[in-house]
């Protein structure tokens, strides 16, 4: 066999094949950016047309033509798949703002196909010249088609938020988008509700974007999917048809004028439609009170589906059955999965993520912001050059005779031109400019214009220059165009939004995010690796002392879980980083796994963080208590207390929580009332109590004070609050432990050696972790092997401070095995408090 050929596992290759197909689909194709809101591709579609000359003001041409323009040069699929996306961006029934205007047969609501390609015609919309406003000023990043002859867009420059006014929908590979279109006029008094209050709650912002408005009208009926939705991300609306009553001859008819979005009115091959639904359900019975089913939609009149009653029939019964057996009441997923431009490394990669509305529009508000300013630098590039040309021809005018003589008297063009480089100091761009100018020019009337005109392009550098310096001006700019295209497309909202009996203004005004989402109780882990996961506690049951565990997730080569604390979906949990930087995510934002066996996501894929950082310790907070300090030890025995609101505003991209000295490292914090005993532990067994007040308040990007001293081959591992009402509980890395009253440690100053808190024998090993506990609290350990067990703490007896402790988890001896995480779960159930 040759050496060159290397075997390698089908699975392998299989795995990494589909992995690359995956994020293909999911990149290229199925999911939209959230920047311009278009799948690739329409963008490629209308940039094809563009192109083409196929604006709103120009006569449309062949479909075909459009289509083999994308397929040849931008998207080489099917011309078929390519020719629907380009339908359905024409049909006012299936997008809310139509981008392409369309000549011929382009489908209907009634399921009917459009025509072959070769027979429709078709070109832009004018609002699609608002998405492709200033390609050509360099505001967006061109790049190499699939084979390298022609020039695509990345992105447009969208100065409508198209996702959102549009929506959108795709299945991609393990994920899916589904977003609802929106009325623009509300879209953008909510972008402009936020420019003026980046601070502003999604509640507030509701009064601006209500609700989706569908391009078929009907009733959005309730709330609580919408809130939900815009919260989290994903939820649910419930749409019914609009309808009215009609009596004749004394019976009644329903008659529907709207029916919800994507909704067929008659039947197809592909669909079935809600005439043909109803009809059939009449005929098996299901529908003894309706007499006929009449579909007398048109074009001119709409939509007029006419339910025809029997004498006998009660109305409301009627309504609920179709509302329940028909698509007369659809819910709409809301799921707003996007295209996002994410930071690895130093690399800026396209990623999926899911937004919620703030996100949504704050995403659409930093795009136009790069717009302007790309804008702006090219036509103030364009200017300075602008200018330097008519500097020259400044210099003509005044000194005209002169330029005339050298020039006749020059024997040929280059002579001239070094000449009038000699002469004048022209650049050779100047010079080649104005051995070009025709005689015609250099009248009085064409003299007073180089002039004027020269006076104009300054204030234009210099009004370029002064809109780039302010970033207050780049906002002025964005609202007022915001401002133009409201007056220019906004309309009247077409879906009514309806309150359920249980769904009152009243109700939902003053709620929070977390009012959406489920209280309830959580084990929060992360590995070395930097996986982290959320698991309900109720998937772990109690063990007695010394039991071998179970297992609690599958962990990859050289990983082990790092840090496990119990919380709530409803706190705040912050992460400190080796560099001293904090992080801040909510209890709900954390992956929840069904499966305790799991290892969660990367938390690279959460946090903005530098790859070169690490997450060293997680604590949870319920409240930021103005009243309350966080307390941070380092490894080298330094502590800080600083007040906890400095830690609740918290960008995406973190803050520092401490200085640190040169190698060393944050290992604990802890909230306090700044009334408590602070306890260091050290992983040689000694441990060193003091006053809390000995640690005075410093600001939070403070370096600290000295804690313990500590032996050259000693570090600290981790600190506890002292409370008399609890005991200490110490644990190490071989499965052995203990507890003892705080009253074993005596109090001393800061900055001293500290006592032997447990004898750290060959047996027991280093100390991983200390713990304020009562006896009703219950202990949860991992080893690095993945096997967790969940002890009661009165199972484990009060002993002496300086005493070697008792087993707690059976470890394989010699297997390398060690424990990695311990978590407290106080009194059993979180809320009451965990350690």
């Amino acid at each position: 066999m040759s050496s060159n050929i290397r075997i390698t596992p089908i699975e392998k290759t299989m795995a990494k094949s589909y992995l690359e197909y995956s994020m293909s689909v999911i990149t290229s194709r199925a999911l939209p950016h959230v920047r311009d809101g278009l799948k690739p591709v329409h963008r490629r579609i209308l940039w094809a047309m563009y192109n083409l000359g196929l604006t709103h003001n120009r006569p449309p041409r062949k479909c075909a033509r459009t289509i083999g323009e994308t397929s040849a040069k931008y998207h080489p699929h099917g011309g078929n798949s390519v020719y629907d996306a380009l339908v359905r961006m024409a049909q006012p029934f299936s997008l809310r703002y139509p981008l392409i205007q369309g000549q011929g047969n382009f489908g209907s609501m009634d399921g009917q196909p459009a025509a072959a390609m070769r027979y429709t015609e078709a070109r832009m919309a004018e609002i699609s010249n608002e998405i492709l406003m200033d390609i050509n000023k360099n505001t967006v990043d061109l790049i190499d088609n699939f084979d390298g002859l022609d020039k695509e867009p990345v992105i447009l420059p969208a100065k409508i938020p198209n996702l959102l006014i549009n929506g959108v929908m795709g299945i991609a590979v393990g994920m899916a988008t589904s977003m609802p279109p929106h009325n623009l006029g509300e879209v953008l008094d909510g972008v402009k509700a936020v420019i003026e209050n980046p601070e502003i709650s999604i509640i507030d912002l509701m009064n601006y974007i209500p609700g989706p408005d569908f391009p078929t009208g009907g009733v959005i009926f309730g709330t609580k999917g919408i809130k939900r939705a815009y919260h989290t991300g994903t939820g649910n609306v419930v749409l019914r048809a609009k309808y009215e009553f009609e009596e004749k001859k004394n019976k009644t008819s329903i008659v529907i004028t709207e029916v919800p979005y994507l909704v067929k009115r008659q039947d197809t091959i592909e669909h079935r439609g809600l005439v043909d639904i109803i009809e059939g359900m009449k005929e098996a019975g299901k529908f003894p009170e309706i007499g006929s089913v009449k579909n007398e939609s048109n074009i001119i009149r709409g939509t007029r589906i006419v339910i025809n009653l029997k004498h006998s029939a009660n109305i409301e019964v009627v309504l609920n059955r179709l509302f329940k057996f028909t698509p007369m009441q659809i819910s709409f997923s809301i799921r707003n999965m996007v295209l996002v431009d994410a930071k690895v490394g130093d690399e800026v990669k396209i990623r999926p993520k899911n937004l919620n509305l703030k996100e949504l529009l704050t995403q659409f508000i930093d795009h136009r912001h790069e717009i302007v300013v790309r804008r702006t630098e090219f036509d103030l590039k364009k200017a300075r050059e602008r200018a330097h040309i008519l500097e020259g021809r400044k210099i003509v005018v005044e000194n005209l005779d002169e330029v005339i003589k050298i020039i006749r008297g020059s024997s040929n063009g280059s002579e001239a031109q070094t000449a009038l480089i000699s002469k004048f100091l022209f650049s050779e761009i100047q010079a080649k400019d104005i051995l070009a100018l025709p005689l015609r020019s250099l009248t009085r009337f064409d003299r007073d214009k180089i002039l004027q005109e020269y006076k104009e392009t300054l204030e234009a550098i210099k009004d370029y220059e002064d809109i780039l310096g302010s970033e207050q001006r780049i906002i002025d700019i964005i609202v007022n165009e915001i401002d133009e295209i409201k007056s220019k497309y906004g309309d009247p909202r077409r879906s009514k939004i309806v309150l359920d009996d249980s769904d009152s203004y009243e109700n939902w005004t003053d709620k929070t995010e977390e009012d959406f989402i489920t209280k309830e109780d959580i084990v929060i882990t992360l590995t070395s690796n930097g996986y982290i996961k959320s698991i309900s506690t109720d998937m772990y049951n109690s063990q007695h002392r010394g039991g071998k565990g179970i297992k609690s997730m599958d962990l990859g080569k050289d990983d082990f879980l790092q840090e496990m604390i119990v919380a709530s979906t409803h706190d705040t949990i912050l992460f400190f980083t080796v560099h001293g930087t904090v992080y801040r995510f909510r209890g709900f934002q954390i992956p929840m796994s069904k499966q305790r066996v799991t290892k969660g996501v990367n938390i690279v894929n959460l946090l903005k963080m530098d790859r070169s950082d690490k997450i060293v310790a997680i604590i949870r907070v319920t409240e930021f208590n103005p009243d309350h300090y966080l307390v941070l030890a380092t490894k080298n025995g330094i502590i800080k207390k600083s007040s906890l609101s400095e830690y609740e505003n918290i960008r995406s991209t973190g803050i520092i929580a401490q200085k640190l000295r040169e190698n060393d490292m944050i290992i604990g914090a802890k909230v306090t009332d700044g009334t408590k005993g602070i306890i260091l532990a050290t992983k040689k067994g000694k441990a060193i109590r003091f006053k809390e007040s000995d640690v005075r308040v410093v600001g939070r990007s403070s370096i600290g004070v000295m804690g313990i001293r500590l032996n050259s081959d000693d570090s600290v591992i981790d600190l506890a609050i002292v409370d008399e009402n609890r005991t200490l509980l110490t644990i190490c890395e071989n499965g052995y432990g203990k507890r003892s009253s705080f009253d074993k440690y005596r109090i001393t100053r800061r900055n001293g050696k500290g006592v032997i808190n447990i004898k750290a024998t060959k047996r027991n090993g280093d100390v991983i972790a200390v713990k304020s506990v009562n006896e009703k609290d219950l202990l949860l350990m991992v080893a690095n092997d993945g096997k967790l067990i969940q002890i009661p703490l009165e199972d484990i007896r009060a002993i002496g401070r300086a005493t070697s402790g008792v087993t707690l988890m059976r470890l394989e001896k010699d297997s390398g095995v060690k424990i990695s995480s311990v978590a407290i779960i106080a009194g059993g159930n979180s809320n009451q408090g965990v350690d």
